[in-house]
């Protein structure tokens, strides 16, 4: 009985690390797999919508090229960000600012971002 137990969990386990893989995840580092992901979901889904104009479907085509397991994220889309949730197990969220794009947000950023203002364009000499 206790042969037939091991056994069997080893297949489910082998069966999962397999599974994971196939979504480019190790999973030897599944947490930071999922920051990364959620992150990720969340900034390129921000800016898609807000400096592309994508619809949220395009997006969600567009994050799907990057790996099969951002499939798994909820986007949720507010007046000028972005969260991402990847099945309760990871949130992030990115915020899009006139002038300076998407950012990811951090519990502590180092920088202010909402008071910084880019420079205006000069126009090239190229041409």
């Amino acid at each position: 009985m206790l042969k037939k137990t091991l056994i069997s969990l080893s297949v489910i386990i082998l069966l999962l690390m397999v599974g994971l893989r196939s979504m480019s995840i190790s999973p030897f580092a599944l947490g930071d797999a999922l920051d990364v992901s959620t992150s990720m979901g969340a900034k390129i889904a921000c800016s898609g919508r807000f400096i592309s104009g994508l619809s949220e479907q395009q997006v969600m085509q567009d994050l799907a090229a990057y790996s099969v397991a951002t499939k798994l994220l909820s986007i949720v889309y507010t007046e000028h960000s972005v969260t991402a949730d990847f099945i309760g197990l990871s949130t992030s969220s990115a915020t899009y600012r006139v002038g300076l794009g998407c950012t990811i947000d951090y519990a502590q950023p180092l920088v202010d971002l909402d008071t910084l203002r880019a420079p205006p364009l000069r126009e090239s000499s190229l041409s």
